[in-house]
């Protein structure tokens, strides 16, 4: 892709990068496990019809501006829309009473996440959906406590950003939870952010990734670099100092550490400005530190997932590790140096330097933050992790 599309078409532009200029994990998972064929982000459909349940409202469970995400589906005021993914519905239709539901059917596609979909029309939202089967590594299915949890992430977050506002958001405006059986499922809506009539949205790994329908074109951060003669300076100063400061204050001063890796992170560019801001998205991606809320006087009462506590989970400062040094640094400022020194002319390594004394810098209020300065956290590279699976390195890269 051009950069010149991206901000002659910002909408189509996104979804392309969304799902076509994506190297994937750095893991390898990508597209081994996931959606079927027919709805999977790099296939060839511009979309596909999903069927919304018309839950009478009485029976659903909901937060926020459920009203204007009826409107913008189409649904009457006397039901709550539940979208229900393609490969799951024949389950779900199968459950007790599921079965007689009435429906409508939208029109949707899939954006990197695979099962969180991008409604079509002019006012499109995302949807983020129950998918109790694997995606990559993990189950993505939407159970009540990760419902509430990022309920939590995302109303903590908001708050904070009210009085501080470091980075943007995906906000997350509106959801439902529907009870079937022992269980139920639940649904997220997502807003994508404003961002002026000539800006445009560029995902995070969109930036050194090749576009696989269009192989020619140069990655996005190299077309940037030489179309506005960007330098080192600008790299550190405009595209990762804004990143670093908003994560080292949201950990140390909200409790909250998002889960910076190259998919949870959108860039929004204004045309002909070398301006970037970022935006987060995935609000239960965003782990709470209840130690610190606590001790900064916020509030700390949460469901208990993606949690950390310093009085009671043994990992604590694993976790800490894990998502600062792994997921953020691994994940997203690795391949960011590694794509951006040769635009420069310079050594990966003096990249790495100037990050690491900015990060130096912008940590050293919290002395002890990460129980080592030697080692780090991250996961094995196999198929079935957990909190219990952490690998020990030497020499955190990025502090």
């Amino acid at each position: 892709m051009r950069l010149k599309e991206i901000f002659d078409t910002p909408l189509p532009a996104f979804i392309h990068l969304e799902r076509y200029v994506n190297d994937g994990s750095p893991s390898g998972f990508t597209g081994q496990r996931g959606v079927s064929a027919a709805y999977a982000p790099r296939g060839p459909a511009p979309g596909f019809e999903v069927e919304v349940l018309l839950m009478p409202n009485n029976d659903v469970v909901s937060f926020g501006d459920v009203a204007t995400v009826r409107r913008l589906l189409g649904a009457p005021p006397s039901c709550t829309p539940i979208p229900v993914h393609p490969d799951i519905l024949p389950e779900i239709r199968a459950a007790p009473r599921m079965g007689s539901i009435p429906a409508i059917s939208i029109r949707a596609q899939p954006t990197a996440s695979e099962r969180t979909l991008l409604t079509a029309g002019p006012h499109p939202i995302c949807m983020k959906l129950h998918y109790p089967r694997p995606i990559g590594r993990f189950l993505r299915d939407m159970q009540l406590f990760k419902w509430l949890g990022a309920q939590d992430s995302g109303r903590f977050i908001r708050d904070h950003l009210r009085r501080n506002e470091l980075i943007g958001i995906f906000d997350e405006p509106a959801g439902a939870f529907v009870f079937h059986g022992s269980a139920g499922f639940g649904t997220i809506f997502r807003s994508l952010p404003l961002i002026g009539d000539k800006g445009a949205l560029v995902p995070a790994f969109s930036l050194f990734a090749r576009d696989r329908r269009a192989p020619e074109d140069p990655p996005l951060l190299e077309q940037l670099v030489h179309a506005e003669g960007l330098t080192p300076a600008w790299f550190i100063d405009e595209l990762v100092r804004p990143l670093l400061e908003a994560y080292v204050e949201l950990s140390t001063g909200a409790g909250l550490i998002p889960e910076c890796n190259a998919q949870n992170l959108v860039a929004s560019l204004p045309a002909g400005s070398p301006k970037v801001r970022w935006h987060l998205r995935d609000m239960e991606d965003v782990w709470k530190d209840v130690s610190v809320r606590r001790a900064r006087g916020l509030e700390s009462y949460c469901v208990p997932y993606h949690t950390i506590d310093l009085s009671t989970d043994a990992d604590y400062f694993q976790r800490r590790s894990f998502l600062f040094d792994f997921k953020l640094g691994e994940y997203l400022l690795g391949p960011l140096v590694e794509a951006a020194a040769p635009l420069f002319g310079v050594p990966s390594e003096a990249l790495v330097a100037e990050i690491r004394s900015l990060s130096r810098d912008l940590w050293s209020a919290t002395p002890g933050y990460f129980a080592s300065e030697d080692v780090w956290y991250g996961y094995p590279n196999v198929a079935e992790v957990s909190r219990a699976t952490y690998v020990a390195h030497r020499g955190p890269r990025f502090r």
